[in-house]
């Protein structure tokens, strides 16, 4: 009886005391948290995926993403319907953000075909209820850099993708885009689709798909951290890449694809920034006056083979002066004495030249050997291969 009473009382104390403390505080003061459930909302996606355009039956799957930008889980795949690379998924989010991943086959704007082997592309998208987006090697070159600038804590989405696209870009010596990577479409006339289509046609060349797709992975990593390309042998292959372009075979190829498919089309000046890379402001220019001759201020610093060097000189374009070419060596033998006068980055090293001098065997093998000179001490030289620095000159 005497625990039952204990009990009773020590109920009545706690029930009072417990009243005691809610009645003395404020509505204002009390705070429960109560989680907050996220609610589903059904979400429309529609676009394009483009190379050139990717074919039917290209799989596209759409990831759910976290406000780490981490995957949830929850992905929806869908394939795409035609081959203009149209593909449409609808699905239930309850996140602001996906991801889209792609991979199949594609028509090649350099080649004229359908791709060998498959690639893949990529990207990092807001999501609406209704979504147009393309996916294309800016959105895949873009995509690494988004996601760390986010996770560093300093950039917002929104910011982080204006840096990240502004960067990408700069790789290939173009302005920024006016309008988003995903936004971009290369059978639509404007010019930041024709800078798609530019850097598409400079990244492929004459890559196989494997070869483009290492390239793409090895930009994508070495641009993650600094947003700058700092891997000089990518930066000189891209710009041998824009001299074995032919702009006009280019644009064929993609007219009589879409007009094979039916789809109406307005291919964009792609030409005018296909040779940005090579690009050289007037001002870089300097004209002997012993030989009325024009040299680069700065010469290129990259060591090529001959006939690379030889294309890479072609395809400069410095201010109004096009039609560059490589230097004889008679030319090179004229300026030596005064190099330095002229070249502001002349170094002690072989130089390569246009002038022919024998032909040589090695091993039963015919070469051609191209004269050389030595800026230590202009001493002339004759090779058929090697990788040498090399001067740009025009008449």
């Amino acid at each position: 009886m005497k625990t039952y009473l204990k009990s009773k009382i020590g109920v009545i104390i706690l029930f009072i005391i417990s009243g005691a403390l809610i009645a003395g505080c404020k509505k204002d003061d009390v705070s429960i948290d109560i989680p907050k459930k996220e609610i589903d909302r059904e979400v429309s996606l529609r676009g394009y995926m483009e190379k050139g355009p990717f074919i039917t039956g290209t799989r596209v799957t759409i990831y759910e993403v976290d406000n780490t930008f981490k995957q949830t889980g929850r992905s929806y795949t869908t394939e795409i319907d035609n081959d203009f690379g149209h593909f449409q998924v609808s699905g239930k989010f309850n996140t602001p953000y996906a991801q889209i991943s792609a991979s199949g086959y594609y028509f090649n704007e350099i080649t004229g075909k359908l791709s060998n082997s498959t690639l893949n592309l990529k990207s990092i998208i807001p999501l609406a209820e209704e979504n147009n987006t393309n996916i294309n090697v800016l959105t895949s070159l873009a995509h690494d850099r988004i996601l760390y600038l986010i996770n560093s804590g300093q950039y917002s989405y929104q910011n982080a993708k204006l840096e990240a696209e502004k960067e990408v870009l700069a790789i290939f010596n173009l302005e920024p885009a006016t309008i988003p990577f995903e936004s971009l479409d290369i059978h639509m006339a404007n010019e930041d689709n024709a800078k798609l289509l530019a850097v598409s046609a400079i990244l492929q060349a004459n890559n196989t798909e494997a070869q483009l797709s290492e390239l793409l992975s090895k930009i994508s990593i070495d641009i993650k951290e600094d947003g700058v390309l700092n891997d000089q042998q990518i930066l000189t292959n891209l710009k041998l890449n824009v001299a074995d372009l032919n702009l006009l075979k280019i644009r064929e190829n993609l007219e009589n694809r879409y007009r094979s498919l039916g789809i109406e089309y307005s291919i964009p000046p792609f030409e005018k920034f296909s040779k940005a890379l090579m690009f050289i402001p007037q001002d870089k220019i300097i004209k002997d006056p012993n030989t009325q001759l024009i040299w680069l201020v700065t010469a290129p610093s990259e060591k090529l083979e001959l006939k690379d060097a030889i294309k890479f000189c072609e395809a400069l374009e410095v201010g109004e002066y096009k039609d560059w070419r490589l230097a004889t060596i008679e030319e090179l033998s004229q300026i030596y004495p005064y190099k330095d006068a002229l070249i502001s980055n002349s170094t002690a090293e072989n130089y390569w030249s246009s002038t022919f001098s024998h032909k040589g065997s090695w091993q039963g093998v015919i070469y051609d050997n191209y004269k050389t000179i030595d800026f230590r001490d202009g001493h002339i030289s004759a090779f058929y291969g090697g990788k040498f620095r090399f001067l740009p000159v025009h008449d």
